[in-house]
């Protein structure tokens, strides 16, 4: 079986491309690059705890989701707005856009995912445990990442446990959550 299971120790502290806070990077491919360099994509988590503008990732695919927080406004100018006051609701949009984000209610966390738009092709789903079991197809690259609640991945027995991520390659996998409420996300990454 071709998988990494990773725990929050184990991901790195980046600071923000511009600067204005930190991410807890997931991963990113390949895995020495640097945000100055030409990744293939990245996944990450932030602590937004004040507005201001978002870095711009020119030729990249942005999805952000809130996982914790009351409330995010993404404004992108000409492109429009959108507000984010829903936990686990994924937002996609085109890195290069100039973006600014604004608090409605005190500090949200962040999920985001980077991805080259020429090489890659991104989904992110999000899994809930009212779902029941949800059998996960191969791909490439596919990443689960537990937010709340335990999730069992069969058939490599392994359980999945709050912030906890799962790289597999190639492989099939059925999910399920024991907990009564339980989310876990579900990062689709397949070359163009």
């Amino acid at each position: 079986m071709a998988f990494q299971h990773l725990r929050p120790r184990d991901y790195q502290a980046m600071p923000w491309k511009d600067g204005g806070g930190v991410t807890e990077q997931i991963a990113i491919e390949p895995p020495d690059a640097t945000l100055a360099d030409d990744f293939l994509w990245r996944l990450s988590m932030a602590r937004v705890e004040r507005s201001g503008p978002f870095s711009r990732f020119e030729g990249y695919d942005r999805t952000l989701l809130m996982v914790e927080g009351q409330g995010l406004d993404l404004d992108f100018g000409s492109q429009g707005q959108v507000r984010l006051d829903a936990l686990f609701e994924p937002v996609a949009f085109d890195g290069a856009w100039e973006a600014r984000a604004t608090l409605t209610q005190g500090p949200v966390r962040d999920f985001g995912v980077i991805s080259d738009h020429a090489r890659v092709r991104q989904e992110v789903r999000v899994l809930t445990a009212l779902e029941g079991p949800v059998s996960i197809p191969s791909g490439p690259t596919v990443w689960l990442i537990a937010m709340n609640g335990s999730w069992t991945i069969r058939p490599l027995n392994l359980a999945l446990e709050p912030l906890e991520a799962l790289r597999l390659e190639h492989e099939a996998v059925d999910v399920e959550c024991h907990s009564p409420e339980g989310h876990c996300l579900l990062v689709r990454l397949d070359p163009r």
